[in-house]
């Protein structure tokens, strides 16, 4: 099938577009990327899409492809489409001499989606996700000094958290019934707070990030693109009653100097990303394979690749059951004697009833790593289709 291009929206101009908008992105990423990855996971929405191992930048159609492909709102079933979705996850921590597991967390709001076909070529939509959420409590620790190795006495419970949450718009265009265009917006707000004793501090950044993105049907295969732009945010967690330097004086070194600080500088980021994936056509009309690689542009040497891969089997009209993989590549050196890379197992379905469907996914990141224990990850979403 030929492509056909309307004459509403002239080409050349959407692809100069695309074009300026992956220059910017890509420089303002060079001049100012970030080096590490964070030693957390991040929490994982997309139910539909986790059941499958997470390769979904080539799919159309699903609100859960806002966060996975701009592009991947066109298409809908019906004339709008709305997704709620819950979450709970089960993390461990990385810090082996506390001998400390997060415990377990629900999120009774992880993802709101809701996708409209504006005009016939067109699709809009708005979404809210919490990419990071955890709060990590060490218990009660004994402070020990070097004239104390057994103990002072006193008792300090160190508390870390860090929450996320994000406000996202994607336009889609259809340029043909086999080529679909995504433009994407997101605003995302990063909160620390940390206690350790008397002294603790908060405070909150926040940035923005732009995706772009295609998926392209060629004789039943479909194939998907994605681009996101680095996420970079710079604040200053404020102390709550102050916190005191001391800095050593060169001249006087049994005099140091002592003022008291205010606040103290962090960031959150996330590098330049780029996403390939495809989708194949229905085997015996029942099974569909996926596969994603992801590329994630750290600036130091770390493994930058990750991969998605699963299959869907369309049991019945209304029943549909996934089953996938993925890993999690991360510099862990620093942190643990463990694996560079992780890798989850999934499955998961999606049931629907009239309008309404049901999909709910399962991530287990133990099975295949040894001495080293992962995380699990259980989405459920629910959505209604507008006809």
């Amino acid at each position: 099938m030929s492509p056909h291009f309307s004459s509403c929206v002239p080409l050349p101009r959407i692809l100069i577009c695309f074009f300026l908008l992956s220059l910017v992105t890509t420089l303002n990423a060079r001049q100012a990327r970030d080096g590490l990855p964070s030693p957390y996971h991040p929490n994982r929405p997309g139910a539909q899409a986790y059941a499958q191992g997470g390769a979904f930048v080539a799919s159309t159609g699903s609100t859960a492809s806002m966060l996975f492909n701009p592009a991947g709102i066109a298409q809908l079933e019906g004339r709008a489409v709305f997704t709620f979705e819950a979450g709970w996850n089960s993390r461990t921590e990385y810090l082996p001499f506390f001998n400390y597991d997060f415990t377990s967390q629900t999120r009774l709001l992880q993802f709101v989606g809701l996708a409209v076909a504006v005009k016939p070529k067109w699709t809009a939509g708005a979404y809210f996700f919490r990419p990071t959420d955890y709060e990590l409590d060490f218990g009660e620790l004994v402070v020990t000094t070097l004239n104390n190795p057994d103990g002072t006495g006193e008792v300090i419970q160190p508390v870390f958290e860090r929450r996320q949450f994000g406000l996202g718009l994607n336009l889609a265009r259809s340029m043909s019934n086999a080529w679909h265009l995504g433009l994407g917006m997101e605003w995302r707000r990063t909160e620390v707070r940390d206690e350790v004793a008397a002294l603790a501090a908060q405070g909150h950044a926040d940035d923005f990030r732009f995706a772009l993105g295609s998926v392209v049907q060629w004789h039943d295969w479909r194939f998907g693109m994605a681009l996101q732009s680095q996420y970079k945010a710079e604040g200053e967690a404020a102390f709550e009653n102050g916190a005191y330097a001391i800095v050593p004086d060169p001249q006087n070194p049994s005099r140091p100097s002592t003022f008291v600080v205010e606040a103290a500088s962090f960031k959150s980021s996330e590098p330049l990303t780029a996403r390939l994936g495809f989708a194949t056509p229905p085997i015996f009309g029942k099974l569909t394979v996926t596969g994603d690689a992801e590329y994630k542009d750290y600036l130091e040497t770390v493994p930058r690749w990750q991969f998605y891969g699963g299959s869907t089997l369309k049991l019945t009209s209304f029943l549909q059951l996934a089953v996938g993989s993925f890993t999690f590549r991360k510099d862990y050196s620093g942190y643990v004697d463990g694996p560079s890379s992780e890798v989850f197992l999934t499955c998961g379905g999606t049931l629907r009833l009239g309008r309404a469907h049901i999909a709910a996914s399962f991530m287990e990141g133990d099975l295949l790593n040894e001495d080293f224990e992962g995380q699990s990850f259980f989405n459920m979403a629910v959505g209604f289709t507008l006809p």
